[in-house]
């Protein structure tokens, strides 16, 4: 008899749940392994096993049980894939297939406690694609759900930094979190990515700033604090973005980090 744990490894011989009793006096509860046949077929299994003592209370014997569950764990890993998919799906916009509100709320509240623990650095970018409304009504709704999805495909594709991600934040508006990034970093990036998506030359002939598509991003950076929460972060992003979308097309950064930790 071969039996492997669930990871695959071989289990010693010292270690099958009869050794285990007679070696500890202890109980076996539902021990699970991996029994492999010697036609090379698996199953798993599922153990108990128990001392059987004499009457000086020495161990005679071990009384086994066993049970194959292999149906029952493929069901429930089946059941487990399908509640991780559900749950990708409820965090995902529908339309972009990048990140929803939700989840930007959920997981900027849990960077933010990661860097308010080591005392780092993070920063958010706004952006808004420019002129949307008046794309829409030039375009129509299908040319502005590609004009979104392309949008998105383009920032996440710019997304370099470890643990970042983009969100769909409501209507044409994005956030972007940067996990352990400098201010610098962050408005480097936001330059990139607003080139990136004039790039792409997607016509809006109703723009008065360009041809083509454009984004207006608000850059915030701050070391978070238990004292203050992530909405400050979102704040000063969408002040910046308000700035920046006073010309459009173009990336504007909150520049008074000590100025901000002194107000809190």
């Amino acid at each position: 008899m071969v039996l492997f744990d669930n990871s695959g490894n071989l289990i010693p011989k010292a270690d099958y749940p009869v050794a285990h009793v007679f070696r500890t006096g202890q109980v076996v509860s539902n021990s699970e392994f991996v029994y492999k046949r010697a036609d090379e077929s698996t199953v798993i299994v599922s153990c108990n096993a128990a001392p059987v003592l004499d009457s000086r209370g020495q161990i005679t014997s071990v009384l086994v049980s066993l049970s194959d569950i292999t149906g029952r764990i493929a069901v429930e890993s089946k059941l487990q894939l399908a509640n991780d998919e559900l749950r990708k799906l409820s965090s995902l916009d529908g339309l972009t297939g990048v990140y929803n509100r939700r989840y930007f709320n959920e997981q900027l509240r849990v960077e933010w406690e990661k860097h308010a623990v080591v005392g780092v650095p993070m920063s958010l970018i706004m952006l808004d694609i420019d002129y949307f409304k008046s794309y829409n009504d030039t375009y129509g709704h299908q040319g502005g759900d590609m004009c979104l999805k392309t949008v998105a495909s383009e920032i996440r594709d710019s997304l370099q930094v470890p643990e970042s991600f983009i969100a769909r934040y409501g209507g044409e508006e994005f956030g972007i979190v940067l996990p352990n990034t400098t201010k610098q970093e962050a408005a480097e990036l936001a330059e990139f990515v607003r080139v990136r998506v004039e790039n792409n030359r997607i016509p809006h002939s109703k723009s008065t700033v360009s041809s083509y598509v454009t984004i207006s991003l608000g850059v915030a950076t701050l070391i978070p604090t238990f004292d203050q929460d992530e909405e400050m972060v979102v704040a000063y992003a969408d002040k910046c973005l308000y700035e920046a979308k006073k010309t459009r097309n173009r990336v504007a950064v909150y520049e008074q980090l000590e100025a901000s930790m002194s107000e809190g």
